[in-house]
This record gives C-alpha cells, sequence and structure tokens, in this order.
C-alpha cells in the first residue's frame, strides 16, 4: 500500500488533509490510518491584547467557519473532503497547517539539558523569516503595536528608551528619561502609538539581492581595450620594419 500511495500524489495530499483535519476538528482520531497529526504551538504567556488581536480574530473566524461546514461526525470526514473543489481543499490545509507554525523565541538553559538547543531555536527563528518572506507579513499592517502590556513594561528603561529614539529621535527619548520604569513605559507607548516602529525580533530581515550582471559591468576597463589597441598597433609596425 505504501508503494501504490506513493505513486498517488493527488491521493497521498487527500489523505494527510484528512488527518489534518480530524487532528484539528475532531477529538480521538481513530478514522485514519495515517500516522500524522497536527502539534498546535501554544502559547501560555500570551497577553490579552495578543489573544484579541486581530490575526487571532482571523484564525477563530475562519476556524468556525471550517467546523460549520464540516459533518458532525469524524466517520463522514473523507467524503466531504472529496466534495470540496481544489482551491477549498488548498484553503482548509493552509488553515490547519498553520496552527504548526513555531516562530517563538524560547529561552535555553546555560548547562544544556533543555527541551531544545540554541542552535535549534535559531534555526527557527532563521526558516520563520524563510516563510514571513515568502507570505509577505506585515506586523504593522496586521495590526501590532508595541503597548505597556506587550513589551515596553517587559524591557529594561534603555531599551525603551532606544525604542522612542530610534522611532522619534533622541529628543523625544530625553523628554522621557527621567521617569520612572512604569511611567516611562506607559509615556513611551503614547510617543510610539503611530510611529509603526517594531522591535527587533518582529522584524523580517530583508535579504539583499546582488545586483545583475550589465553589458557595462562585463565590458573591460578602458585602459585594457586601450592596451589591447596598442599592442596590435605595435605590432602592425614590428611588421612593416621587418617587411
Amino acid at each position: 500500500l505504501q508503494d501504490a500511495f506513493a505513486q498517488s500524489p493527488s491521493v497521498a495530499f487527500a489523505a494527510v488533509l484528512h488527518a489534518m483535519v480530524l487532528s484539528v476538528f475532531y477529538m480521538g482520531r481513530t478514522e485514519s490510518c495515517m500516522e500524522l497529526a497536527v502539534h498546535r504551538v501554544s502559547m501560555p504567556f500570551q497577553g490579552a491584547d495578543l489573544r484579541n488581536s486581530p490575526s487571532a480574530a482571523s484564525i477563530q473566524e475562519r476556524h468556525t467557519r471550517w467546523k460549520e461546514r464540516l459533518p458532525q461526525s469524524d466517520k463522514d470526514v473523507w467524503d466531504a473532503l472529496q466534495q470540496l473543489d481544489g482551491g477549498e481543499q488548498a484553503s482548509l490545509f493552509a488553515h490547519c497547517a498553520a496552527y504548526c507554525v513555531n516562530a517563538q523565541w524560547e529561552p535555553v538553559p546555560k548547562h544544556g539539558g533543555g527541551r531544545v538547543s540554541a542552535h535549534g531555536v535559531a534555526r527557527r527563528i532563521d526558516h520563520a523569516n524563510v516563510l514571513a518572506r515568502a507570505v509577505g507579513l506585515d506586523m504593522i499592517g496586521a495590526g501590532w503595536r508595541p503597548t505597556f502590556d506587550n513589551y515596553l513594561n517587559r524591557v529594561a528603561k534603555p531599551r525603551i528608551l532606544e525604542a522612542v529614539a530610534e522611532a522619534t529621535g533622541p529628543q523625544t527619548a530625553g523628554l522621557i528619561d527621567h521617569l520612572k520604569k512604569g511611567d516611562m513605559a506607559r509615556e513611551a507607548e503614547r510617543l510610539l502609538a503611530d510611529a509603526n516602529w517594531l522591535p527587533e525580533p518582529l522584524r523580517t530581515p530583508v535579504i539583499e539581492e546582488p545586483l545583475p550582471l550589465t553589458d557595462e559591468a562585463d565590458a573591460l576597463p578602458a585602459f585594457l581595450d586601450e592596451d589591447d589597441s596598442y599592442a596590435d598597433q605595435e605590432g602592425d609596425d614590428e611588421y612593416a620594419i621587418a617587411a
């Protein structure tokens, strides 16, 4: 069966989608022979603004719409999925797969023994940036803003001042550098509200594309061309003398 399955990509996609849907929308997942499940990424320490963010609301609304379209019994899921067109199947697949995306940084014990290594976290973030560039992620457009709760009160005072200085200028940062931490964080939230500023971990690194070669870049420098002309002329003179 594995060999025949491998030779039928359409059936393979349908089976993977079926297993993912069972994993995301149904408990038990006893209706699939696929050893495959969606491992949802949890964010236990998220603030209220993240739970209530436009992105979180969009995910929940999408999930609710799909749940209303799917049958109540997991025994009927396979047949129901076959009734969807290709675009609908792809959209449902993407919705289920999105729950697996983990772009979270997490601390690693200094002496090892943790669940993940520093290298593993770094590779995870690097690939998250690849996905962010691929989908054109725009955190500002998605509605994220630095607030007292989600960032400013969680970092040290120098980092708050650095953020305000970068976003609005050093003079503005100087206006709040005398405040206590809590007051500084609240005032910084006001100053950064419309600044379109993101902390470094939320910025998608931009990869600079190499400049394409042009005909001018391929051409030899002028002095080399002149040398060639001079050499040709000198050679002609030698032939003339010899003649």
